[in-house]
C-alpha cells in the first residue's frame, strides 16, 4: 500500500510541476514574450488547456475569475499540496 501512496504523491508533484509550468507560460504569453501567433507555441497553450481545464472548470463554476486573476488556478493548486500532505502523513506512520 505504501508503493501505491508514494506514486500517487509522485503523480501529484508532477501535475504541480505541470501547473508550473502552465502559470509561467501563461505569463510569458500576456507580457508578449511569447506570440500565440506561431503554431508551435498555439499548440503547446492548447496542450495546457487541454489538460488544466478539465480540473479547472469546476473549481471556476463555484469561484469565478475577478478582476482578471484566476482563483480556480491557486484553488487547485492548495487542495492538490493538502491531499499531498494528507497521503504522506496518513499513510507513512
Amino acid at each position: 500500500m505504501h508503493a501505491f501512496i508514494s506514486v500517487l504523491v509522485m503523480l501529484l508533484d508532477f501535475f504541480l510541476q505541470f501547473m508550473w509550468v502552465a502559470a509561467i507560460f501563461s505569463l510569458l504569453v500576456y507580457f508578449n514574450v511569447i506570440s500565440l501567433h506561431a503554431p508551435v507555441p498555439r499548440k503547446i497553450k492548447n496542450f495546457l488547456d487541454g489538460v488544466l481545464e478539465p480540473f479547472l472548470q469546476p473549481i471556476r463554476r463555484v469561484i469565478p475569475i475577478t478582476n482578471g486573476f484566476d482563483w480556480a488556478f491557486l484553488v487547485l493548486y492548495l487542495l492538490i499540496v493538502f491531499i499531498q500532505r494528507l497521503l504522506v502523513e496518513y499513510s507513512f506512520p
